[in-house]
């Protein structure tokens, strides 16, 4: 049976780019209900990158579907009391999620709002780390350790000094989480900003390590490298400020009345 169905709708679908076929052709029906191609392209958007496999399944799953569903009006199942509740409030809800997408879904931030909101809000763009920026001195030999480190120790540096080339190699590194060379410092907050540390063998070679600049965890991130974000969030705050504003001028056009004697207090029967 399903053999045949398949059969059937593959033929139905290798026929959807033939130039005699309807513009909106019947791929299934159940009873009297049909299931027409665009219906099935508004459920899957990327219809035309589908594998026929796959378009087969959707349609053996709207049928699975309907034949239930046919089934349910049947024995009645629609006009069941809690049913026509659910469905109620089911309604509602979706009729009021499409009222809020209508009010609010057009609302754009200037730059401005954005910045406004960066800088009202400074605990939403926190460093959750501590960066470091600093440098590797990796010298060329023992001596040349000991000198260059016996002239800079007593600086506090917060860039690279003027160095003769021949004795060091340095390595800059910016804006790291970790060390970038356990062996000299595996820790970077146990450093002392701007001072040199004394040189240690590293496989084989002699290195130091300095700290120029670090941006201390907790610290606000600048708002350009967090501007999409702040964006979203500035949306988000002017969407609930405006449906806010939209509720109280909806319930002000309308009389309401309230009585607590019936939901404040002892219940009464």
């Amino acid at each position: 049976m399903f053999k045949w169905f398949a059969f059937i709708c593959v033929l139905c679908l290798w026929g959807c780019d033939l130039p005699w076929k309807k513009s909106d052709p019947v791929v299934a029906s159940v009873g009297k209900t049909e299931l027409k191609l665009s219906e099935l392209k508004l459920l899957r958007p990327d219809w035309d990158q589908t594998s026929e496999k796959q378009r087969l399944q959707m349609v053996e799953t709207w049928i699975t579907q309907e034949a239930l569903y046919q089934e349910a009006l049947v024995r009645g199942v629609d006009q069941d009391p809690d049913t026509k509740r659910i469905l109620d409030f089911s309604r509602k809800k979706i009729i009021l999620d499409r009222l809020a997408s209508k009010i609010t879904d057009t609302l754009q931030v200037t730059e401005n709002e954005v910045q406004h909101y960066y800088e009202a809000h400074p605990e939403y763009f926190l460093r959750t780390k501590s960066l470091y920026s600093g440098a590797i001195f990796r010298y060329a030999d023992t001596k040349a350790a000991t000198r260059v480190f016996r002239e800079l120790k007593s600086q506090n540096m917060n860039a690279l000094p003027s160095i003769d080339s021949n004795s060091v190699t340095i390595t800059r590194f910016d804006s790291l989480k970790t060390s970038p060379d356990p062996c000299i410092a595996e820790d970077l907050s146990a450093l002392a900003s701007g001072k040199l540390t004394p040189p240690r063998s590293c496989k084989g070679s002699f290195k130091s390590m300095v700290i120029f600049s670090s941006l201390d965890s907790g610290s606000v991130k600048p708002l350009a490298d967090v501007f999409s974000f702040a964006e979203n969030l500035a949306r988000g705050d002017k969407r609930n400020e405006k449906m806010k504003n939209f509720k109280i001028e909806t319930k002000n056009k309308r009389a309401i009345f309230t009585y607590p004697d019936y939901f404040c207090g002892p219940s009464k029967e």
